[in-house]
């Protein structure tokens, strides 16, 4: 068992260095094509993290960060069992979502978890689709300080230490979490609510894993 029962943590910009500069711009324009995961699905939100369009959270306390650069969003968790997040706050999920994401672990052990976050309500309240290099899948629940496993899953195919595609699919009723076009683990969803989206990294002993994430992209259930 992986035992991610762990303190979940999201590096806001009130707790940033000054020297980190948080940056929010107009809304961006949503792409014109779904993605292949979801043709039938309308765009709402799509980026390359060439700049911070929605208000993400940026910082760095301690040795943890998360920022944009180089084109691409950057997790790295330095802190042993601790997970850091991030949002676009400034967008506005009203539908049940697919989130897809490509991500890479640039450094750390295998075991450094990575993933989407959706029907995210506020720091206790979301679903969380991660997965790590050594294989192991999962679609959890956090709710009021509760870590509640929904679906697990051990051995699934990926491309360690290479760029990989996520795509999390948040309904009503279900959950779904695919690599690179495979759906390899799927949950009965407990209905939050629709709610926001989001980026996840995790480490646990030995820590110092960082990510990097790009091509975000969230569509419309149709």
């Amino acid at each position: 068992m992986k035992g991610k029962q762990q303190i979940m943590k999201k590096l806001i910009i009130a707790i940033a260095i000054l020297a980190m500069a948080l940056t929010a711009c107009g809304n961006s324009q949503p792409s014109a094509t779904p993605p292949a995961s979801n043709p039938n699905g309308t765009v709402i939100y799509s980026t390359d993290f060439s700049k911070n369009d929605k208000n993400w959270d940026e910082g760095k306390h301690n040795q943890d960060e998360i920022r944009i650069r180089d084109g691409q969003m950057t997790i790295n968790v330095q802190t042993t069992n601790w997970d850091l997040w991030t949002n676009p706050n400034d967008l506005k999920v009203t539908d049940y979502v697919v989130v897809d994401v490509d991500v890479q672990r640039i450094a750390g052990p295998e075991d450094g978890t990575y993933g989407i976050i959706c029907d995210y309500q506020d720091l206790d309240t979301y679903y969380g689709l991660i997965l790590a290099d050594d294989g192991y899948a999962e679609i959890y629940r956090w709710v009021g300080g509760q870590y509640e496993t929904l679906a697990s899953q051990q051995g699934v195919s990926l491309n360690p230490g290479a760029m990989n595609h996520l795509t999390a699919y948040c309904g009503t009723s279900n959950l779904s979490l695919s690599v690179n076009g495979i759906t390899v683990l799927e949950a009965p969803g407990k209905d939050l609510g629709t709610g926001n989206v989001g980026l996840i990294a995790g480490a646990f002993d030995p820590s110092n894993v960082q990510f990097a994430f790009d091509n975000f992209v969230v569509s419309t259930l149709p």
